[in-house]
């Protein structure tokens, strides 16, 4: 039901050999979202970071001070949150069926929850921390 699309259009990714992570430098070129044409730079971080046991990817998007979007991958799980409390609200109600695919896979177990504010705090916190050093 959820469209799940995003599109960069400018992402410039610089090697971080502390967190072994590709992590953006600068604004993020938006191109489209769920099939529609954005095409604005936000603030925001996205780094993509390569593990022993797994990769993992997470997407933060800051329209404005008041309006961004968190996305958090790995081992199969994606956890979003956002200032957008109908979508929190959506997520949050969704049943296991419709936020689990593939249950019973060990390699293609897809699920997506609700992450915390915490999480997204965190997050921007140690990117801050990292693009300062």
């Amino acid at each position: 039901e959820m469209e799940h699309t995003l599109l960069f259009s400018d992402l410039h990714l610089k090697w971080d050999p502390k967190s072994h992570s590709f992590i953006s430098q600068g604004p993020i070129g938006l191109g489209y979202v769920a099939g529609k044409a954005v095409n604005k730079y936000v603030n925001g971080y996205v780094p993509i970071e390569k593990g022993r046991a797994s990769n993992a990817i997470h997407i933060y998007l800051a329209l404005s001070p008041k309006q961004w979007y968190f996305f958090s991958y790995r081992y199969g799980v994606m956890q979003v949150i956002s200032s957008d409390d109908e979508l929190n609200l959506y997520l949050e109600e969704l049943g296991p069926g419709k936020r689990i695919l593939n249950p019973e896979s060990e390699t293609d177990y897809y699920e997506f929850v609700l992450s915390t504010r915490r999480k997204q705090i965190d997050f921007v916190r140690k990117m801050r921390r990292l693009l300062r050093e």
